[in-house]
Order: structure tokens, then C-alpha cells, then sequence
């Protein structure tokens, strides 16, 4: 059973870091559809496991990668480095990294000046609310 879980905490993992990357890739030579590809056989891998345990281990797996690139993108505003677009970190928080978003602004102070930035984040949390609310509902009703 340890070998079977780890085996797909392995696979979700690499789901996680595909659909980062897709993310983070222009739509350009391919890469998106490649992403993509890899990305839904690392879901198919992963069927056998309960709807609850794959979104428990992808939601693990998300808000590591988001909380990475708040990092990153924080030293790299120090540095003057690359930095990471706010189109990915809006895109890693809507695929469910928002607690990490949160924690990595308040952790790191980064992003909490920019009002367009802000305003998009408010935004996701509120619709990531009202869908948690709605899926609440029903699943309420269904009782």
C-alpha cells in the first residue's frame, strides 16, 4: 500500500510541475500541448485513487509550487533577476494555490502594493469562495 501511494504521490507531483509549466510557457513551438499531454497521462496514472485523496495530494503539491514562485519572483525583485509573470502566479493561485499566494504575500511581503495585482487576486479568491460555497450547497442538498 506505501509503494501504491507513493507511487502516485510521485505522479502527482509531476502533474503539479506540468501544469506549472504550462502556465509559465507562452503558447509558442509546441511547449503548451506538450505540457498539457504530459499532464493528462500523470492524471490518468493516477485514477485509481479517491476524487478526495488526488485533490488532497494536488492541492499539496500546487501551493508548494506557488509559494516557490512568490519566493523566486521576491528574489528576484531584490536581485533584478528574471521575474516570474503575474499572469502565472493569478494561474498557480486559480489551480488552487491560493493559500500558499496568500501565505507567500504575508510571509515575504511581496505583492501587496500593486493595486491592479491586487484587485486580480481578490478576484480569484472571491470566485474560488463562491464555487467552494456553491459545491457546499450542494453537496447539502443532496442530504
Amino acid at each position: 500500500m506505501a509503494a501504491f501511494l507513493l507511487s502516485h504521490l510521485a505522479y502527482a507531483f509531476i502533474l503539479t510541475l506540468l501544469l506549472a509549466a504550462a502556465l509559465c510557457r507562452p503558447l509558442q513551438n509546441g511547449w503548451y500541448a506538450l505540457h498539457l499531454l504530459l499532464a493528462g497521462v500523470a492524471a490518468w496514472r493516477l485514477q485509481p485513487l479517491s476524487p478526495a485523496l488526488a485533490l488532497g495530494i494536488h492541492l499539496l503539491f500546487i501551493n508548494g509550487v506557488t509559494f516557490l514562485a512568490y519566493a523566486w519572483d521576491k528574489r528576484a525583485a531584490k536581485r533584478g533577476g528574471h521575474r516570474v509573470r503575474e499572469r502565472t502566479l493569478h494561474g498557480l493561485a486559480l489551480a488552487g494555490g491560493t493559500p500558499a499566494a496568500l501565505l507567500g504575500r504575508k510571509l515575504l511581503r511581496h505583492k501587496t502594493r500593486k493595486e491592479s495585482f491586487l484587485r486580480d487576486f481578490r478576484l480569484i479568491v472571491f470566485v474560488q469562495l463562491l464555487l467552494l460555497g456553491l459545491v457546499f450547497w450542494f453537496l447539502m442538498r443532496l442530504r
